[in-house]
């Protein structure tokens, strides 16, 4: 699951609540990264930056650590699944407002290495030739 990403100089794993954490603990310890939890709305103890999302019935409030990240840093956003992409976008919408290199990744790419890999070198084009610190695909 970290093999693509092993030579990419990920600082950060950032894992969405709550299953997120059980893939993105073990991906940051890999690759020798810090863990940031994104949670929902009032379960982190410091001040924090949030973001409402649209889910498929209504929407959600995320918050993250406003200290967290700083800018420029290279961070590795990890879900543990894609059903509407809200939650992932809004995790996305947290990280930019740091002006963070960022990349999202899903598990269920685990059984198709091949297909992390190429979503991870599109993403990272992008971000080389473009000053938008997206660099999500």
């Amino acid at each position: 699951m970290v093999e693509p990403f092993r030579d990419a100089g990920v600082e950060l794993v950032v894992g969405m609540e709550s299953r997120g954490f059980i893939f993105s603990g073990p991906i940051a310890y890999k690759l020798g990264a810090g863990l940031i939890p994104v949670r929902k709305l009032g379960k982190l103890p410091a001040e924090t930056v949030s973001v409402e999302y649209a889910l498929e019935y209504g929407s959600n409030t995320l918050e993250i650590h406003k200290d967290a990240i700083r800018p420029g840093q290279r961070v590795l956003i990890v879900d543990d699944l894609l059903a509407t992409g809200g939650t992932v976008r809004g995790t996305i919408e947290l990280v930019e407002r740091y002006r963070a290199r960022s990349w999202a990744w899903r598990s269920w790419w685990s059984c198709c290495p091949s297909r992390a890999a190429t979503a991870f070198r599109t993403s990272r084009r992008r971000a080389s030739s473009s000053t938008d610190p997206r660099m999500v695909s």
